[in-house]
């Protein structure tokens, strides 16, 4: 995604279809690598011809204009309700909410959950249930 942030992502199938699933985190990245990173993350969605989940840290929050904008731009939409996390703790009033899941209009994200894994470099795991229409 840039000179110094990557992405993994899996292809599944789930009722009878597969799915794009992106783990990304990018806290702690300057909001001008963010913007190099939002591009070609954009690009990477647009060209897949199956439905498309990314699922992570954000870095900033949905209503930033950077995050908006890529939103906009690839008609992904937060299917999470506001997730007070810093990435390290799991609920903190004072963080800026960054954790979501995207996914287009037509998936449902039920049940989510997650997991703090100690012995990761990332310290939260986010598990959820789909449902597709």
């Amino acid at each position: 995604l840039s000179a110094n942030n990557t992405a993994a992502f899996i292809i599944f199938r789930r009722y009878n279809r597969r799915f794009v699933i992106v783990n990304v985190d990018f806290f702690g990245t300057k909001e001008k690598e963010l913007q190099i990173i939002f591009n070609n993350l954009s690009e990477f969605v647009l060209k897949q011809d199956n439905p498309v989940i990314i699922v992570g840290n954000f870095g900033i929050p949905a209503w930033n204009p950077l995050f908006s904008d890529f939103l906009q731009n690839t008609a992904l939409e937060v299917k999470n309700r506001i997730l007070l996390s810093d990435g390290e703790n799991l609920f903190s009033p004072f963080s800026i909410p960054s954790i979501n899941i995207l996914a287009y209009k037509n998936i449902g994200i039920r049940q989510i959950s997650f997991k703090s894994n100690n012995e990761s470099q990332h310290p939260l795991i986010i598990n959820f249930n789909l449902e597709y229409n």
